[in-house]
This record gives structure tokens, C-alpha cells and sequence, in this order.
């Protein structure tokens, strides 16, 4: 019982959502027909049994002897009941979601269009009003504030085309902007999203996305009136030039801060993102020169709030602020930044993982090797963490001049030879494979070689998206 689609959905239910659903299902007006007082003696000896819903308390025949008391038990029936409340549960979760405060706007349209069918003229008009108020007090927008006001525009139109078919344009020309803009936002968020993603992993453009990115100019009517699309818009164009200058970062960074008490709070905190992480990307191409901007912008992103959510921060967030710093030498800075976040990691283990990787990231910096080596963790489940944390025990091990290093550099050459294409991106194999390379390069030239310790920095200096590449031309020059 415990491995059916019943009680995998239940588990997931809050203890106030199942008492909830407990009063959904005891209602008549949803739960009525064969099987009603069942589904209701089901859901509370299921409910009896969270959180932990064990095996124990659900077993099958304790379930029938609550369900069907003193009664023979005939073969499909409780599949039956299972079945019946499994699809109330469903049914719950649409009505219960719907209710919900945020989701008012919705509730007050759907009334509207009731009323517009049954010809209540006055209380339509109420409710148009209601709606058209939480449009205009809406001071933050984002792309749900653009998916609202054509909604209501279309409802507006229906009312119009039914009752003022000869006096105007029947509000079709407020619809078309609506749907315009809709259109415009929505599209060019899909594209951030895909362009993004693409520089990280290296995707092939198909020409259907190709088509749609070179479809993608905004007309200027819209630049001017409305920040939003304005700062999406110049994400895009950022993205799609791939070598921006500083100065573009800078002045998009300020015109965002300029208008975001104009933009809903999650949309700014995606934007400022945004310019994070195609700033990280064009790092790690070899633009060195904007490791600066980048920590800039990311102390004031901590600063204001931006890298957090509810007092939490991603693993991506923290690794590769505390990365920057530890690159500029802000040591002070980097640990406090990373003692500031233990226990606050998204996703981390009971081990915390990722802190200790953070931390034994910051003791190598700081030449604590042997303790960077103890506090590392032997093992990541994401793949971008095992490939740094495999990178950062390969330089730990360089440093200590270990006897175990051309072992751990063959073991890492093996991984990178057998993870497949759907693990490991070509861009990922080329970088991690250009670095352990090296590295064995660089672990096989006698100190004071300098003609191949020149030719090592030469390499090197090819490769400006080589994993570590700062680290790399800092040992080879050691070596002349």
C-alpha cells in the first residue's frame, strides 16, 4: 500500500493540508456516490499514520479492517476506494491552490465571466473594477502582471463585442498591446533562460530557436514605458553579442537599480542573477578583467539581500562568490563571508558537504593545505561539484608534492574518458581534460627548466577556458 500512487501523493501533503483535505473529503458537495463514507475512513487511517506513513501502520489488511469493519473484504474493492480518493485528492489540490490569496485575481475573473454569461451587469462591473484596481496598485511588475492585464483586456473585450458591437473598436486595440506585451516579456525570458543554459553546457541552436532568436527585436515604443522589458530585453542582447564590454554590465547594473521598485523582488533578484552569471561565464572564457566587476556587484547583491532566499543560499551562489574573493586575495572577507553560511546551504547534507568544500577551498588559498585536504569531501553527487572538488584535491596534492598525485591524476584522467556525453558536456570534458593534462605536464618539469616551464606557460596561455588557468600559470612560472 505504501508504494501506491495514493500514498506517494499524500506523503507529500503538509499536516495542515491533510487536515484540509480531511474537511474536503467529508464535504457532500465534492465526495458524494459509492464509496463516500469510505474514502473518508481511508484518508483517516491514512492520515493516522503520517509522518512517516511506515509499512507497519499501512498494511493492506489493517487498511480493510478500518475501511470495511466486520465486513468480507470482496477482491478490487479497496482498489476501489483508493482509486475514488486519490482522484479527490487531485481534485483537491486544484480547488485548494486556486483559493489561495495570490491566485485572487483568478478568482475574481472567473466570477466575471459568470456573471457576464448571466447577464448581472451590476455586479460584473463591481468585480471588473476589483480587478482592474489590482492591476493598477501593482506597483512591482513581472511577467504574472503582463499575463493578468491581457486576461482582463480579453474578458473586457468579450463583454464589449457582445454589447457595443457598433459604437467602437470594441476594445480589440488595448487587447493586441496586452497580448503584445505579454508576448514580448514571456518570449525573451524563454530566450535568457535558453541562452544561458546554452553557454553552460554548449548546446547546438537548432534553427527553430535560431528563428526565434533573430525574431526577437523589441520595438521601441515599448523600450521607453516599461523598465522591465527594457532590462530583459538588454539581458538578451548581452547574451546573444557574447563578448560584452564592462561598461554594458555597469550601465545595465545601474538602470536596474534605478527601477527595481518597479519590478516584482524575485524578477530583480533573477535579473541582478542574471548579470552574475554571465558575468562567471565570461570569467571562466578567460576574461579576467571582470573579476572585479563581478565581486562588486556580488558584495553588493549579499549587501541588499539577492543572493539569498528565506536565509538560504545555493550552492552555485556560494561557491562562486567566496571563489571571487579568494581570486582577489579578500581572504578576510572570504571567510567571514563563508563562516556566515554554515548550515544556511541549499540542499546540503547532514554531512554539509558543500560547506566543507567551500571551506577546504579557502584553506588552500590560504596554504593551509594539509587541513584543506582533511576538510574536503570525498564525493559529489552534482557533477560541476565533483569536477572542482576532484580539481581542488589535485592541486592540494601538487602543493604537498605527494608521491599520490600521478595516481590521482590517472584516476581523474579515466573518469573524464568514461563519462558519457549525456553526463559530462564537451565543453566540461575539453576544460577539465586541458587541466589535468597540464597538470601532469607541469608534474613531470624539473624545477628550473625554464625553456619547458616557457613552453608550459605558452599552452597554457591558448587556452582561455581552461578550468583553473590562473592557478596553472602561477606553477609554471614557479617552475622557470
Amino acid at each position: 500500500m505504501v508504494k501506491s500512487q495514493l500514498i506517494e501523493l499524500l506523503q507529500n501533503f503538509t499536516s495542515d493540508e491533510l487536515r484540509e483535505l480531511q474537511l474536503f473529503v467529508a464535504s457532500p458537495f465534492f465526495n458524494r456516490g459509492s464509496f463516500a463514507k469510505e474514502t473518508q475512513d481511508l484518508l483517516d487511517f491514512i492520515v493516522a499514520a503520517a509522518p512517516d506513513f511506515s509499512e507497519m501502520k499501512l498494511n493492506r489488511k489493517l487498511a480493510c479492517n478500518a475501511v470495511f469493519p466486520s465486513t468480507p473484504v470482496v477482491e478490487g474493492k479497496m482498489d476501489k476506494v483508493m482509486s475514488k480518493l486519490h482522484k479527490l485528492s487531485q481534485e483537491f489540490i486544484s480547488i485548494n491552490t486556486h483559493q489561495q490569496k495570490e491566485n485572487e485575481f483568478h478568482q475574481l475573473l472567473d466570477r466575471a465571466i459568470f456573471y457576464r454569461t448571466r447577464e448581472m451587469e451590476h455586479r460584473y462591473q463591481n468585480i471588473i473594477q476589483k480587478l482592474d484596481h489590482i492591476q493598477k496598485k501593482t506597483a512591482r511588475r513581472d511577467v504574472a502582471f503582463f499575463q493578468r492585464q491581457f486576461l482582463l483586456d480579453f474578458e473586457l473585450h468579450n463583454y464589449e463585442d457582445k454589447h457595443n458591437r457598433k459604437r467602437d473598436d470594441v476594445h480589440i486595440r488595448e487587447t493586441l498591446k496586452s497580448l503584445d506585451l505579454y508576448y514580448f516579456i514571456l518570449k525573451i525570458e524563454f530566450l535568457n533562460q535558453y541562452m544561458i543554459q546554452q553557454k553552460v553546457a554548449l548546446l547546438e541552436i537548432p534553427d527553430e530557436m535560431l528563428q526565434a532568436i533573430r525574431e526577437s527585436e523589441l520595438p521601441n515604443r515599448y523600450i521607453g514605458s516599461y523598465p522591465l522589458l527594457y532590462i530583459s530585453y538588454h539581458i538578451f542582447k548581452m547574451l546573444t553579442k557574447g563578448q560584452p564590454d564592462i561598461s554594458e554590465f555597469e550601465h545595465l547594473h545601474q538602470f536596474l537599480r534605478q527601477h527595481e521598485n518597479d519590478i516584482h523582488p524575485e524578477l530583480v533578484k533573477s535579473y541582478f542573477r542574471y548579470i552574475r552569471n554571465f558575468c562567471v561565464l565570461l570569467v571562466q572564457g578567460g576574461r579576467n578583467e571582470l573579476i572585479p566587476v563581478l565581486f562588486q556587484f556580488q558584495k553588493e547583491h549579499y549587501k541588499r539581500g539577492y543572493l539569498h532566499y528565506d536565509d538560504q543560499i545555493l550552492p552555485t551562489t556560494f561557491l562562486s562568490v567566496s571563489n571571487t574573493a579568494l581570486k582577489l586575495k579578500e581572504y578576510d572577507w572570504a571567510k567571514r563571508f563563508i563562516l556566515a553560511h554554515a548550515n544556511r546551504v541549499i540542499g546540503d547534507n547532514e554531512l554539509q558537504d558543500y560547506y566543507r568544500l567551500i571551506l577546504a577551498n579557502y584553506l588552500f588559498y590560504t596554504g593551509e593545505f594539509d587541513k584543506a585536504l582533511d576538510t574536503l569531501p570525498q564525493t559529489f553527487q552534482d557533477l560541476d561539484f565533483h569536477l572542482f572538488s576532484r580539481r581542488l584535491e589535485l592541486k592540494i596534492f601538487y602543493e604537498l608534492n605527494s608521491d599520490l598525485l600521478p595516481y590521482k591524476i590517472d584516476a581523474f584522467k579515466m573518469y573524464l574518458s568514461r563519462a558519457s556525453k549525456k553526463v559530462l558536456s564537451g565543453f566540461a570534458r575539453e576544460r577539465n581534460a586541458d587541466f589535468v593534462n597540464l597538470l601532469f605536464q607541469l608534474s613531470n618539469t624539473a624545477k628550473g627548466d625554464t625553456a619547458r616551464a616557457q613552453r608550459l606557460v605558452q599552452r597554457i596561455e591558448t587556452k582561455p577556458s581552461i578550468a583553473d588557468r590562473d592557478w596553472l600559470l602561477e606553477k609554471a612560472a614557479q617552475l622557470a
